[in-house]
Protein backbone atom coordinates (compact mmCIF):
# COMPACT_ATOMS: atom_id res chain seq x y z
CA UNK A 1 0.00 0.00 0.00
CA UNK A 2 1.34 3.17 -0.74
CA UNK A 3 2.40 5.97 1.91
CA UNK A 4 -0.20 8.09 0.11
CA UNK A 5 -3.23 6.06 0.52
CA UNK A 6 -1.76 5.23 4.03
CA UNK A 7 -2.33 8.54 5.02
CA UNK A 8 -5.63 9.13 3.55
CA UNK A 9 -7.11 6.01 5.42
CA UNK A 10 -5.50 7.18 8.37
CA UNK A 11 -7.35 10.49 8.84
CA UNK A 12 -10.57 9.19 7.15
CA UNK A 13 -13.94 9.64 9.08
CA UNK A 14 -12.03 12.35 11.31
CA UNK A 15 -13.25 15.30 12.75
CA UNK A 16 -12.50 17.92 10.08
CA UNK A 17 -14.61 20.03 8.59
CA UNK A 18 -14.61 21.34 4.82
CA UNK A 19 -13.68 24.85 4.01
CA UNK A 20 -12.47 26.35 0.62
CA UNK A 21 -8.95 26.86 0.80
CA UNK A 22 -8.33 25.65 4.01
CA UNK A 23 -5.55 22.93 5.80
CA UNK A 24 -2.95 21.18 4.00
CA UNK A 25 0.31 23.07 5.45
CA UNK A 26 1.50 21.45 7.72
CA UNK A 27 2.48 17.58 6.44
CA UNK A 28 4.16 16.84 9.45
CA UNK A 29 1.25 16.87 11.60
CA UNK A 30 -1.15 13.56 11.83
CA UNK A 31 -3.51 15.53 9.97
CA UNK A 32 -4.39 17.67 7.49
CA UNK A 33 -6.69 19.81 9.09
CA UNK A 34 -5.92 23.85 9.81
CA UNK A 35 -7.11 26.78 11.09
CA UNK A 36 -10.48 28.27 9.88
CA UNK A 37 -10.27 31.46 7.91
CA UNK A 38 -13.04 32.30 8.76
CA UNK A 39 -12.94 32.23 12.54
CA UNK A 40 -14.87 28.59 12.95
CA UNK A 41 -13.58 26.50 16.22
CA UNK A 42 -11.94 23.20 14.88
CA UNK A 43 -10.07 22.23 12.03
CA UNK A 44 -10.71 22.24 8.87
CA UNK A 45 -9.60 21.77 4.64
CA UNK A 46 -10.39 21.23 1.37
CA UNK A 47 -9.85 18.93 -1.69
CA UNK A 48 -6.39 20.18 -2.41
CA UNK A 49 -4.99 20.85 1.17
CA UNK A 50 -5.93 16.91 2.03
CA UNK A 51 -4.29 15.39 -1.20
CA UNK A 52 -1.37 17.77 -0.44
CA UNK A 53 -1.12 16.60 3.11
CA UNK A 54 -1.49 12.80 1.85
CA UNK A 55 1.28 13.35 -0.74
CA UNK A 56 3.65 14.86 2.18
CA UNK A 57 3.45 18.68 0.83
CA UNK A 58 2.92 21.71 1.76
CA UNK A 59 0.15 22.99 -0.58
CA UNK A 60 2.32 26.46 -0.83
CA UNK A 61 4.97 25.22 -3.64
CA UNK A 62 6.68 28.98 -4.48
CA UNK A 63 5.03 30.32 -6.42
CA UNK A 64 2.10 28.86 -6.34
CA UNK A 65 -0.35 26.74 -4.50
CA UNK A 66 -1.16 23.38 -5.28
CA UNK A 67 -4.95 23.24 -6.14
CA UNK A 68 -7.08 21.41 -8.52
CA UNK A 69 -5.81 22.88 -11.90
CA UNK A 70 -2.72 23.14 -11.12
CA UNK A 71 -2.31 19.60 -9.99
CA UNK A 72 -3.64 19.10 -13.41
CA UNK A 73 -1.05 20.90 -15.37
CA UNK A 74 2.06 19.47 -13.03
CA UNK A 75 0.35 16.36 -14.05
CA UNK A 76 0.28 16.99 -18.09
CA UNK A 77 3.65 18.92 -18.38
CA UNK A 78 6.16 19.70 -15.25
CA UNK A 79 5.86 17.02 -13.51
CA UNK A 80 7.54 18.80 -10.26
CA UNK A 81 4.71 16.53 -7.84
CA UNK A 82 2.41 14.37 -9.82
CA UNK A 83 2.52 12.63 -13.22
CA UNK A 84 -0.50 11.39 -15.73
CA UNK A 85 -1.04 7.88 -15.77
CA UNK A 86 -3.73 5.59 -17.51
CA UNK A 87 -2.94 2.51 -15.14
CA UNK A 88 -4.56 3.45 -12.33
CA UNK A 89 -3.68 2.06 -8.70
CA UNK A 90 -4.78 2.52 -5.53
CA UNK A 91 -3.20 5.40 -3.80
CA UNK A 92 -2.94 7.64 -7.20
CA UNK A 93 -5.09 11.14 -7.26
CA UNK A 94 -8.28 11.78 -9.24
CA UNK A 95 -8.57 15.08 -10.83
CA UNK A 96 -11.35 16.91 -12.53
CA UNK A 97 -10.54 20.14 -13.61
CA UNK A 98 -12.03 23.69 -12.94
CA UNK A 99 -14.65 24.76 -15.47
CA UNK A 100 -14.44 28.15 -17.52
CA UNK A 101 -16.87 30.24 -19.74
CA UNK A 102 -15.18 33.25 -21.22
CA UNK A 103 -11.95 33.09 -19.14
CA UNK A 104 -13.43 32.69 -15.99
CA UNK A 105 -14.08 29.85 -13.77
CA UNK A 106 -17.62 28.88 -12.89
CA UNK A 107 -16.82 25.58 -11.43
CA UNK A 108 -13.70 24.54 -9.29
CA UNK A 109 -12.38 20.99 -9.93
CA UNK A 110 -12.12 18.57 -7.10
CA UNK A 111 -9.48 15.73 -6.37
CA UNK A 112 -9.07 13.34 -4.51
CA UNK A 113 -7.62 9.64 -3.57
CA UNK A 114 -7.90 6.15 -4.56
CA UNK A 115 -8.37 3.77 -2.67
CA UNK A 116 -10.18 0.96 -4.53
CA UNK A 117 -9.67 0.05 -7.94
CA UNK A 118 -12.23 -1.99 -10.00
CA UNK A 119 -11.19 -5.17 -11.57
CA UNK A 120 -11.96 -5.73 -15.07
CA UNK A 121 -14.01 -8.73 -15.41
CA UNK A 122 -16.44 -10.23 -17.98
CA UNK A 123 -19.29 -8.25 -16.27
CA UNK A 124 -17.29 -5.50 -16.20
CA UNK A 125 -15.58 -5.18 -19.74
CA UNK A 126 -15.17 -1.29 -20.19
CA UNK A 127 -12.44 0.65 -17.79
CA UNK A 128 -13.89 3.86 -17.95
CA UNK A 129 -17.85 2.93 -18.57
CA UNK A 130 -20.49 4.76 -15.68
CA UNK A 131 -20.38 1.32 -14.13
CA UNK A 132 -16.78 1.31 -13.41
CA UNK A 133 -16.73 4.78 -12.10
CA UNK A 134 -19.60 3.99 -10.11
CA UNK A 135 -17.02 1.19 -8.72
CA UNK A 136 -14.43 2.97 -8.03
CA UNK A 137 -13.86 4.01 -4.43
CA UNK A 138 -12.32 7.97 -3.68
CA UNK A 139 -11.27 9.34 -0.33
CA UNK A 140 -11.69 12.95 -0.80
CA UNK A 141 -12.48 15.93 1.14
CA UNK A 142 -15.68 17.76 0.19
CA UNK A 143 -18.51 20.09 1.28
CA UNK A 144 -21.42 17.26 0.63
CA UNK A 145 -19.18 14.67 3.00
CA UNK A 146 -19.01 17.63 5.48
CA UNK A 147 -22.54 18.06 5.18
CA UNK A 148 -23.55 14.42 5.10
CA UNK A 149 -21.66 13.60 8.58
CA UNK A 150 -22.71 16.67 9.95
CA UNK A 151 -26.76 15.57 9.52
CA UNK A 152 -25.62 11.96 10.75
CA UNK A 153 -23.80 13.05 14.27
CA UNK A 154 -26.62 16.01 14.94
CA UNK A 155 -29.09 13.41 14.69
CA UNK A 156 -27.52 11.09 16.63
CA UNK A 157 -26.88 13.43 19.59
CA UNK A 158 -30.62 14.75 19.47
CA UNK A 159 -31.65 10.61 19.80
CA UNK A 160 -29.32 10.55 22.53
CA UNK A 161 -30.52 12.96 24.65
CA UNK A 162 -28.60 16.46 23.55
CA UNK A 163 -30.93 19.84 23.03
CA UNK A 164 -30.86 21.24 19.88
CA UNK A 165 -28.21 23.34 20.54
CA UNK A 166 -25.90 20.88 21.90
CA UNK A 167 -26.73 18.49 19.03
CA UNK A 168 -25.47 20.86 16.68
CA UNK A 169 -22.41 22.03 18.91
CA UNK A 170 -21.66 18.50 18.31
CA UNK A 171 -22.03 17.76 15.01
CA UNK A 172 -19.75 21.26 14.47
CA UNK A 173 -17.00 19.39 16.18
CA UNK A 174 -17.12 16.16 15.14
CA UNK A 175 -18.04 16.01 11.31
CA UNK A 176 -15.58 15.13 8.80
CA UNK A 177 -15.74 16.28 5.22
CA UNK A 178 -12.89 13.55 4.50
CA UNK A 179 -14.77 10.32 3.48
CA UNK A 180 -14.74 7.55 1.02
CA UNK A 181 -17.04 7.20 -1.39
CA UNK A 182 -17.79 6.66 -5.11
CA UNK A 183 -16.16 7.79 -7.77
CA UNK A 184 -19.19 8.18 -9.62
CA UNK A 185 -18.81 12.19 -9.42
CA UNK A 186 -15.56 11.87 -11.10
CA UNK A 187 -16.72 10.20 -13.95
CA UNK A 188 -18.70 13.05 -15.04
CA UNK A 189 -15.90 15.26 -16.11
CA UNK A 190 -12.88 15.16 -17.86
CA UNK A 191 -10.41 13.65 -14.75
CA UNK A 192 -7.35 12.30 -15.16
CA UNK A 193 -5.55 9.75 -13.03
CA UNK A 194 -2.02 10.99 -11.71
CA UNK A 195 0.30 9.23 -9.31
CA UNK A 196 3.01 10.97 -6.99
CA UNK A 197 6.62 11.45 -8.82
Amino acid sequence: MSEVLKRALSVQRAAIGYELGAGGREPRLAHPGGRSKKGHPGLWCDCSGFVSWCMGLDRYQKPAWLNTDSLILDAKRHHRWVREVLDVQEGDLVIWPSTFKDGVRVRIGHTGIVSKVPRITALLTDMFSEKWWALLRVIHCSSSNYKRGWILKRDGAAAGGATPEEAIAHANLTASAIQETSGRMFGQHASIFARKV
